[in-house]
C-alpha cells in the first residue's frame, strides 16, 4: 500500500468508527426505544408483547436487529421473558457497525 492509501486509511478508519456509533449510544437508543414503548401502552393497558413488538420495530428503525445468539443476552429458559430490554441482545445490521459491536463486547470480557 502506497502512501496515498495509508493517508486514506488514516482519515477513513477514524471516521467510520465514529459513523458506526458504539455501545453505548445502543444502550441508550434500546433505553428511548423502551421510554417510547412505555409511553405508547400505556393508556391501551397492552400486554408487555406488544410493548415488546414495538421496542424491536423501533431498534430496527435505528440500524440494530434482535441478536439473541449473543452470550450475555440471556440464558434458556428465561431469555425471552425480558431479552427486549437488554441491550446485549441487538446487534448493528451495518457489518461495520458488527464490527465495532464484537469489539467492544469482547473487551469488557476481559
Amino acid at each position: 500500500m502506497g502512501k496515498r492509501g495509508m493517508k486514506g486509511l488514516f482519515v477513513t478508519l477514524p471516521l467510520a468508527l465514529v459513523l458506526a456509533g458504539c455501545f453505548s449510544d445502543q444502550k441508550q437508543q434500546l433505553a428511548q426505544c423502551e421510554l417510547d414503548a412505555q409511553l405508547a401502552h400505556q393508556k391501551l393497558s397492552e400486554p408487555e408483547n406488544l410493548q415488546y413488538e414495538y421496542i424491536s420495530m423501533c431498534m430496527a428503525a435505528h440500524g440494530y436487529e434482535d441478536n439473541i445468539r449473543n452470550k450475555k443476552c440471556g440464558h434458556l429458559p428465561n431469555i425471552f421473558e425480558d431479552f427486549w430490554r437488554n441491550p446485549y441482545c441487538y446487534a448493528p445490521t451495518t457489518i461495520f457497525g458488527k464490527w465495532v459491536f464484537r469489539l467492544e463486547t469482547s473487551e469488557e470480557d476481559e
